[in-house]
């Protein structure tokens, strides 16, 4: 049996349909993390690998399912909200990770701000913290996906979204940690999926050496 033409040390037991050749198990794995070739939607080590992140994405949202239900109870039907609060969330998550870690207070904070600056009536205020800032000046050049959803919003709908979420921040705040729960979802959801920390880099705009802290140690 030949070496793996991509690691030179395991032995190639894989034929690999987008490389053409025989790889390891590993490198094969590898591969399809980084997402760098498209691998065939029909190869059966890629069905095999999207079964089973299924399978685990479906127990962290068992496992996850009144932190989710508190949210559906607040947005309702609305489901452009929905998909706007939770992407706006992972956002959250994504630059307490990788910026600078949040407290429960500074979101909220935060969220106040860009509540009472959102809206039909245009309000002029400094920004009480990083974070704040950082939403502000995100949706302002609508760079990258972190906001883009809650940046095609009108201003009344979006608003109405950080109001929702304020009151969902608050009552897991009173719970005992919004942040808390918010990281532990995302986190697990996406580790689920076969993401790595690259993700929440990505998320918030920043390659690994341009991040300021570490991120899921």
């Amino acid at each position: 049996m030949s070496v793996c033409p991509q690691c030179s040390i395991r032995k190639a037991k894989r034929f690999c349909p987008t490389l053409g050749v025989r790889i390891c198990s590993l490198c094969c794995v590898e591969i399809r993390r980084r997402g760098d070739a498209p691998c065939p939607q029909d190869c059966p080590y890629n069905m095999k690998a999207r079964e089973a992140a299924r399978a685990r994405v479906q127990a962290v949202t068992r496992r996850y399912g009144s932190w989710l239900a508190r949210r559906l109870r607040v947005f309702g039907a609305k489901e452009d909200l929905f998909s706007a609060g939770m992407n706006l969330e992972e956002a959250l998550c994504a630059f307490s990770l990788v910026k600078a870690s949040l407290s429960d207070q500074e979101v909220l904070e935060a969220l106040g701000f860009l509540s009472t600056v959102s809206g039909e009536v245009t309000v002029v205020m400094s920004p009480p913290n990083l974070l704040a800032r950082w939403l502000q000046e995100t949706l302002r050049k609508g760079s990258g996906e972190a906001l883009r959803p809650l940046g095609k919003l009108s201003p009344q709908a979006r608003k109405d979204l950080l109001q929702k979420l304020l009151e969902i921040a608050g009552a897991e705040t009173r719970m005992g940690g919004y942040m808390k729960g918010v990281e532990a979802y995302f986190q697990n959801f996406r580790r689920a999926e076969g993401k790595d920390e690259s993700w929440f880099r990505k998320k918030v705009g920043e390659s690994r050496g341009e991040a300021g802290s570490v991120l899921l140690g």
